[in-house]
C-alpha cells in the first residue's frame, strides 16, 4: 500500500506543472527518500524556527512534493518530533559523562554539548531544537517529552481523559485555572496528602510548593514511591484548610516527572525549563524555610538515603483540579490499630479524621472521611459530593498521619491500603466512635485491608495485613 501511495505521489510530481511552466520535484531517476526530507526539516528548523518553518519550504529544500512529506511525516508537529533524533545515544554517552565522578560531570556535558554544536550537521538539529523551543509553545513541549522519554521501546503512554468518540488519544493541558481561594490555599498551605497510582495506591503526606501551575515536592531516589512513579505517573494531591478554617479541599489530578540532578537527562529537561524552573525551586525552598530548618536540626537522625545528596525533585503538572467537600468531624473515641509499633499506633489512634484514596478510570482520587476499625478492616464515611464515588473492588488506601510543624523526623503515619466494598451499614459502627452525628448524606464504605504501611520520621516499614484463620468446618 505504501509503494503504491508513492507512485502516485511522484506521477502527480511528473505531471504537475509550476506557474511558471517549470515541472516541480526532483528530477526523474533520483527519487526523494525520508533522510532528504529530515535533511531539509532540522535545516528549516535551525534556521527558522518551528514557528516559521514550512511544510512547502521543507519539500523544496528536500525537492520533493509536500503531498510526500505529508505521505510519511503526517503534520509538521510529527516532522519535527522525527528531526529531534539526536546524533548520539544518551544511554551510550552517559558513562563516559560519568566516568569522571559528579564534579566533573558539568564540565562533561558542556564538553559533549558544545562539541555536537560544533559538528555538522548535527549542530544544526541543537541549534534548531533550541530555536524551535523558544519560539513555540507545542515545540517546546514536544522538545520537554523527547527528554522524558527513556532510550528503548517506546513507554506505555497514559491517558488522563479520553472524551467519548476519540479512542486512545491524550489529552494534557499545560496549564489549568484556579480561583483566588484555591490559589490562596495552595500557597499558604505547607503539607498536602500525594497519592500514587499503582496496582494499589500509596499515599503519604509531602511538604509541597505551588508555582508554575506546577506542584514541586522532593523525595529520596531510593523510596518505594520513585519506582512506583516510573511504572505509572498518575497522581492526584489533596491540599484541605486546617480544622478551625472553613472551606473545601483542593484536589490536583495530573502527572509526576521525576528530576534527579545526577542524571544527565534531567539536567537537559531542567535547563529547557528556562528560567521558571529555577523560580519555582526558589519558591519552594522559601515556602518551606523551617521545614527545611527541621530537617537539618534532625540530620544526624536521618539515613544517608534521605540525605540531601540523595534527593529527588518531583514535579506534579496537573490537567485537573476539583473541590473536595469539608468533613468536620466530632470529637472521637481512639481506635487503636493492631499489628503497628505501639508509638505509631498511639499516635494515629486519636485522628478524628482520614484521608480516603480509591482509584476511578485509572486516576487516583482523595478526600477526607470519617473513619473507624473493625477487625483488619477499616470502615470509613464519605460525605456527599465527592468527585467520582468509590465502587465497589476499587483500588484504595486510607491514611491516619499526624505531622509536625517544622520537625520530619516527628512525622508519624500509617497506610491501610486494600480494595473497597460499598456497605450501607458500616454507617452506624462509625457513629459508635463520635460523640456526635455524622453528616445525613454520604458513602459508607469498608476496607478490606491486603497491606498496612507506617512511618516514624524517615523510619518506614510495611507488611501484609493478618487476618485470622477461618474456622474449621465441622464434621457431622
Amino acid at each position: 500500500m505504501s509503494t503504491l501511495v508513492e507512485f502516485g505521489t511522484l506521477w502527480r510530481m511528473r505531471t504537475t506543472t509550476g506557474r511558471g511552466g517549470g515541472r516541480v520535484g526532483r528530477p526523474a531517476g533520483s527519487p526523494p527518500n525520508r533522510e532528504a526530507i529530515l535533511a531539509a526539516a532540522r535545516t528549516q528548523f535551525a534556521e527558522r524556527g518551528y514557528e516559521n518553518a514550512t511544510i512547502r519550504g521543507i519539500a523544496a529544500g528536500a525537492g520533493v512534493d509536500p503531498a510526500l512529506v505529508h505521505h510519511y511525516y503526517g503534520s509538521k508537529d510529527q516532522l519535527f518530533a522525527a528531526a529531534l533524533r539526536l546524533p548520539f545515544s544518551p544511554r551510550e554517552v552517559v558513562p563516559q559523562l560519568l566516568a569522571g565522578g559528579v564534579d566533573e560531570l558539568g564540565e562533561a556535558v558542556l564538553r559533549l554539548l558544545l562539541d555536537v554544536w560544533a559538528s555538522d550537521p548535527s549542530g544544526g538539529v541543537l541549534v534548531g531544537l533550541v530555536r524551535s523551543a523558544i519560539s513555540h509553545e507545542v515545540a517546546a513541549r514536544m522538545v520537554r517529552e523527547f527528554f522524558t522519554v527513556p532510550d528503548g521501546p517506546a513507554p506505555r503512554r497514559w491517558r488522563l481523559t479520553e472524551p467519548a468518540g476519540t479512542p486512545g488519544r491524550r489529552t494534557y493541558a499545560d496549564s489549568m485555572r484556579l480561583d483566588e481561594d484555591q490559589r490562596a490555599l495552595l500557597s499558604k498551605a505547607r503539607i498536602g496528602m500525594l497519592a500514587i497510582s499503582g496496582r494499589l495506591p500509596l499515599v503519604n503526606p509531602a511538604a509541597f510548593h505551588f508555582g508554575g501551575d506546577a506542584l514541586w515536592m522532593t523525595t529520596s531516589r531510593h523510596a518505594a514511591k520513585l519506582a512506583l512513579i516510573r511504572r505509572d505517573p498518575r497522581a492526584a494531591f489533596l491540599v484541605t484548610p486546617e480544622r478551625r478554617q472553613r472551606g473545601h479541599g483542593v484536589l490536583l489530578q495530573g502527572m509526576l516527572e521525576a528530576y534527579d540532578p545526577r542524571s544527565v537527562r534531567s539536567q537537559v529537561r531542567a535547563a529547557l525549563q528556562g528560567p521558571g524552573f529555577a523560580l519555582s525551586l526558589a519558591g519552594y525552598a522559601l515556602k518551606n524555610v523551617a521545614f527545611i530548618g527541621g530537617y537539618l536540626m534532625d540530620l544526624p537522625r536521618i539515613p544517608a538515603d534521605w540525605w540531601p545528596h540523595n534527593r529527588v525533585l518531583l514535579r506534579l503538572r496537573p490537567d485537573r483540579v476539583g473541590l473536595v467537600p469539608p468533613m468536620r468531624t466530632p470529637p472521637a473515641a481512639p481506635a487503636r490499630p493492631a499489628g503497628v509499633p505501639g508509638q505509631v499506633a498511639a499516635v494515629v489512634a486519636r485522628q478524628r479524621s482520614a484521608q480516603l484514596c480509591w482509584q476511578a478510570s485509572g486516576r487516583p482520587l482523595l478526600a477526607s472521611a470519617a473513619w473507624a476499625l473493625d477487625g483488619p478492616d477499616a470502615l470509613a464515611w464519605l460525605p456527599a459530593h465527592v468527585p467520582g464515588p468509590p465502587r465497589d473492588d476499587a483500588p484504595a488506601a486510607l491514611v491516619l498521619e499526624h505531622h509536625h510543624p517544622i520537625r520530619p523526623t516527628r512525622m508519624v503515619g500509617l497506610c491501610l491500603r486494600g480494595r473497597l466494598v460499598l456497605e450501607p451499614a458500616a454507617r452506624a459502627a462509625i457513629e459508635e466512635r463520635y460523640d456526635g452525628p455524622l453528616p445525613a448524606e454520604g458513602t459508607a464504605v469498608r476496607l478490606v485491608v491486603a497491606r498496612s504501611t507506617w512511618w516514624r520520621g524517615f523510619e518506614v516499614r510495611s507488611r501484609p495485613a493478618v487476618r485470622p484463620a477461618p474456622a474449621p468446618a465441622r464434621v457431622r
